[in-house]
């Protein structure tokens, strides 16, 4: 009887050991996978609207005369300066301010221009041609002779930028510039080349 007893025992301990080992839950350690990369939620920064922003320019070159021009005065020298602004990578407007200057036949013949322009540039990558379109005054005046006068000047043009750097572009550009006194018009045409930089 007491055989039986003990083989009973035995079989119940066993069953409940049994019992409790399934219901225990397993604990599983999670190791990184090494192969994972990490996510950068940081963006790169776009390099794309390098017109974009107050920008200051130089530039010489030659002026051409044109139409209704005195032809005692061949080609003449010309220097500009600008201040600029780009609202994008395309549209921007400038103060152009640019002085020209011709001698022949013993008198020299200086204009002074100051114009707002209207500056549409293409999107191409390393390199932008534009056109401009401007309006403002130009003032005449003759040396040694003294002859002052002051006229609107309207200009057309276009040219071509280069990328040098963030900013910093080297210009070729050409323009029309139509003097408009009361009695006629006459044209010349600068020619110049420079550098431009954004800050």
């Amino acid at each position: 009887m007491k055989k039986y007893v003990l083989v009973l025992g035995i079989l119940l301990f066993a069953v409940v050991d049994v019992s409790f080992a399934e219901n225990i839950t397993p604990i599983v350690q999670v190791t990184p996978n090494a192969t994972e990369t990490p996510v950068d939620n940081k963006t790169t920064p776009n390099t794309n609207n390098t017109n974009k922003g107050f920008y200051l320019g130089l530039g010489t070159g030659i002026d051409l005369p044109g139409n209704n021009w005195d032809p005692t005065y061949y080609v003449g020298s010309a220097t500009s300066l600008f201040f600029g602004y780009g609202f994008d990578n395309n549209w921007g407007v400038l103060l152009d301010l640019e002085q020209d200057l011709f001698a022949g036949n013993g008198t020299n013949l200086y204009n002074f221009r100051g114009l707002i322009d209207l500056k549409y540039a293409f999107s191409v990558v390393g390199w932008q041609p534009y056109l401009l379109t401007g309006l403002g005054l130009v003032a005449q005046s003759l040396s040694p002779v003294t002859n002052n006068t002051t006229n609107f000047d309207a200009l057309f043009g276009a040219g071509v930028q280069f990328d040098l750097a963030p900013q910093t572009h080297l210009y070729v550009e050409t323009k029309c510039n139509f003097i408009l006194s009361q009695t006629t018009s006459f044209m010349d045409v600068p020619i110049t080349a420079g550098i431009w930089v954004g800050f």
